[in-house]
């Protein structure tokens, strides 16, 4: 890792972002955490992260996010909508559009975190599952993750 490369990180602040971002601090990496309007934000503010706002289904607030980054920790997700095609709005098309905010500021990387769930179930427990073997997502959750993979 470069001495001056920045980070952003979507999905701040979740327990595994906040997990993230302070180990991430703790290493004196500098890290940007894109934050949905209205989440919980205090745990963050004592770290020493910048916080912006803006929402993955927003590309403008994308773009302004992604701005001067050079590598993105994607792990936006929701998991207990109450609508099924809101998984498909937030964890696939908010991805996408991630990705190509990313791509319009020449971010160097991006790391996109999923779920087991986009892989499914293992048919059997005696064999370890591999990311080669069938996808067998079984849930709207799993489905939009495998799309957005």
């Amino acid at each position: 890792m470069e001495k001056n490369e920045k980070f952003l990180v979507t999905g701040a602040p979740g327990w595994l972002c906040n997990q993230l971002v302070e180990e991430m601090c703790n290493r004196k990496i500098n890290t940007r955490c894109l934050v949905l309007k209205g989440m919980n934000t205090e745990y963050l503010e004592k770290l020493c992260v910048e916080i912006v706002y803006g929402n993955v289904l927003d590309y403008n607030s994308l773009l302004s996010a992604t701005e001067g980054i050079d590598k993105v920790i994607h792990a936006v997700g929701i998991i207990h909508p109450k609508k099924a095609k809101t998984f498909y709005q937030i964890n696939t098309q908010g991805t996408k559009k991630m990705l190509e905010a990313s791509s319009a500021n020449h971010v160097k990387k991006f790391l996109y975190i999923s779920s087991n769930s986009a892989q499914g179930y293992n048919t059997d427990r005696h064999v370890p599952m591999t990311e080669n073997g069938p996808d067998r997502p079984y849930t709207d959750y799993g489905k939009s993750k495998w799309k957005a993979e």
